[in-house]
């Protein structure tokens, strides 16, 4: 699976490349940071003792933009981006465990604002998402990584909500994406089908064309 993807991954960049002179038809590229949480697990490891935080990743990409009239287009996209959680252990104990999920993420966005002009875009739809690692990262008095990617579904179903600027050619956007389908594939894991994903994203970039 995570050779195919990567192999999607390296395609769809080169359609994003090609089509970069088409007539109505937007190119963009785009990345920044992400806010990751799990918000179950992580009240999980509170009621614990532990202390859950978000992950800080990155994202990075790009997308085409269709305009299906004045102030209605579709926005495809090809995404890699950064999840999972941090924890810390309870107070007087020196270690830290971090789950680091990788997604390639291909979001579906409808997008309302002025098509083609700069303004103010809102964007809405779906994110299909394809895990390609998962590992967790322990820090303290023993250092270590585990691979657990056999533990997580391969893939994730979200719900992307955005707001943001775009310019000519500046692109700047936040967004919220909370995940509709569970993550964890592991026994070991109780109500494992609660373990959702919820992200936030602080994004730059440019457009072009349209």
């Amino acid at each position: 699976m995570t050779r195919f993807m990567a192999v999607v991954f390296v395609l769809s960049q080169v359609c994003l490349t090609g089509v970069a002179a088409a007539q109505g038809v937007e190119v963009g590229v785009k990345g920044g940071f992400t806010f990751a949480d799990i918000p179950n697990y992580a009240e999980l490891i509170d009621d614990d003792g532990g202390n859950a935080e978000m992950r800080v990743g990155a994202v990075v990409g790009g997308h085409l933009g269709f305009a299906l009239g004045r102030v209605i287009g579709l926005q495809t996209e090809v995404l890699y981006k950064q999840k999972g959680l941090k924890a810390s252990a309870p107070e007087g104990i020196d270690e830290s465990v971090t789950l680091k999920l990788d997604y390639i993420e291909v979001p579906v966005l409808l997008r309302f604002g002025p098509m083609g002009r700069n303004g103010l875009q809102f964007l809405v739809g779906p994110s299909f998402n394809f895990n390609t690692r998962a590992r967790v990262v322990l820090e303290g008095m023993f250092d270590d990584e585990e691979d657990v990617k056999d533990g997580f579904e391969d893939f994730e179903l979200g719900l992307v909500l955005g707001a943001g600027y775009y310019g000519s050619p500046l692109i700047i956007e936040g967004r919220y994406e909370e995940g509709l389908t569970g993550i964890a594939d592991d026994p070991g894991f109780s109500e494992a089908d609660t373990y959702r994903n919820r992200t936030f994203m602080v994004l730059m970039g440019f457009r072009f064309g349209g």
